[in-house]
């Protein structure tokens, strides 16, 4: 009975599919895929909707060509390769004939530290953040990349994928793509070397009797250092600004709350209490606006703390918070030379909403759950066979067990991520 059961499920989710797969095509009739450049020299590859591998090794001619594929075949995820080739339907990488490849930065919820105990919208939230520090902090940052050659897109799931175009990239091979990585990540940042974090300064001699002593200063990172002393001057910067503008109370507990989820110890192991918390708090934030300790850190003095505590509990809290300024990216994604990514303008196959392409100076106000969703608001029935809820153009849906009737897009959503299948009745002979 439960074999029996277990097929005829089966035999639903594939009519859901196919369902799905006809949504799909009729919005490609009306709104094709937006076309990369040299569309001919790249590699095409295709998810269908029945159960298999990926088509790859795929070519087209021309834009004719792309769309009447689209429509004929309607694939449920779709993508092409980074890479320009001679023979870009070559079954085999070494006959493709490599001329070069675009840079490309990945961001999705899977590189966002708790998002497994997000719901979609909180992690699509988080993951914008990332990606706007991606790219203001290190593409057109660091990296210097001219905006006329950055784009930048949501990827219909659950991140965001950058394209840098510039032609002096296409040539760069695995080894200097992994480089620019593992300055984007910090990898191998000495940041527990204060030499590096906060280098000494000379100020002259002193004698106390017979001895003399070198006296020196701490060199705070600041906001116009290059590289990635100024991109933890800037990280330092926001701290204190969060911190100016709480209560001495709140600020006390924002500061608890950064130890505890960073794991803050002293030398020894030893937590930073409370006593520590609010005595650095009152060498950052008492006295006279301009002559406060935030006001002489700013200008990149690092001597205001009263105590060698307070001064080692907020070195090692920059230091915990060097890390957590890094930058996220795919790994495997921008050192591959050969990478497939999704089509602008495609839909994906598991939630129904396009590949969206961004202008870079409106990700800000961009919210995927309203302006990457291009189906009609057309009703459709659909069976709920898993309680699920989303908030898709600003009103909310919620199924539970039973047959609800929703908009196209919504329901379109229930059934491409599995939520739902199709009321029998719908095809019921």
């Amino acid at each position: 009975m439960e074999l029996f059961k277990d097929a005829v499920l089966s035999y639903r989710r594939e009519k859901a599919m196919m369902t799905l797969k006809s949504i799909f095509k009729e919005h490609y009739l009306k709104s094709p895929p937006l076309m990369p450049e040299d569309l001919e020299k790249r590699e095409w590859g295709f998810f269908p909707f029945r159960k298999g591998g990926m088509r790859r090794h795929v070519s087209f001619i021309d834009r004719k060509e792309v769309e009447a594929y689209f429509v004929r075949e309607t694939p449920r995820h779709s993508y092409y390769s980074v890479a320009f080739y001679r023979e870009p339907d070559a079954s085999k990488m070494d006959e493709k004939q490599w001329l070069g490849a675009e840079l490309i930065f990945d961001l999705d919820a899977d590189h966002i530290e708790g998002a497994e105990k997000m719901k979609y919208g909180e992690q699509l939230k988080s993951v914008k953040t990332e990606v706007i520090k991606l790219l203001d902090n290190y593409v057109l940052d660091a990296f210097g990349f001219d905006e006329k050659y950055v784009e930048l897109l949501f990827s219909g799931g659950r991140g965001y994928h950058i394209h840098v175009k510039d032609p002096r990239v296409y040539g760069m091979g695995t080894r200097e793509r992994r480089e620019i990585v593992d300055y984007i990540t910090g990898s191998g940042l000495p940041v527990e070397d204060d030499s590096w974090l906060f280098p000494e300064r000379s100020l002259g001699m002193t004698s106390f009797g017979r001895h003399m002593k070198v006296l020196t200063v701490r060199k705070m990172p600041g906001v116009r250092d290059p590289g990635w002393r100024g991109i933890i001057g800037q990280g330092i910067g926001a701290m204190l600004d969060e911190l100016e503008k709480k209560e001495a109370k709140t600020a006390a507990r924002y500061l608890q709350d950064l130890v505890k989820s960073r794991g803050l110890c002293d030398d020894k192991g030893n937590k930073y209490g409370k006593a520590t918390i609010e005595s650095t708090y009152q060498d950052l934030f008492s006295g006279e606006s301009g002559k406060r300790g935030v006001d002489k850190l700013r200008s990149g003095t690092f001597e205001v703390f009263s105590k060698d505590r307070n001064r080692d509990f907020f070195m090692n809290l920059i230091k915990a918070e060097s890390r957590v300024n890094a930058g996220e990216t795919d790994q495997p994604v921008t050192t591959d030379t050969h990478r497939l990514i999704r089509v602008a303008g495609s839909l994906h196959g598991k939630t129904g909403f396009c590949v969206t392409p961004i202008d870079l100076d409106a990700i800000k106000d961009f919210d995927p759950l309203k302006n990457a969703i291009v189906l009609p608001e057309d009703d459709i029935n659909i069976e709920c066979v898993r309680p699920a809820d989303i908030e898709l153009k600003g009103h909310e849906f919620k199924i539970t067990p039973g047959i609800h009737t929703l908009p196209m897009y919504a329901g379109a959503f229930f059934l491409a991520s599995g939520s739902a299948i199709l009321p029998k009745e719908t095809f019921r002979a």
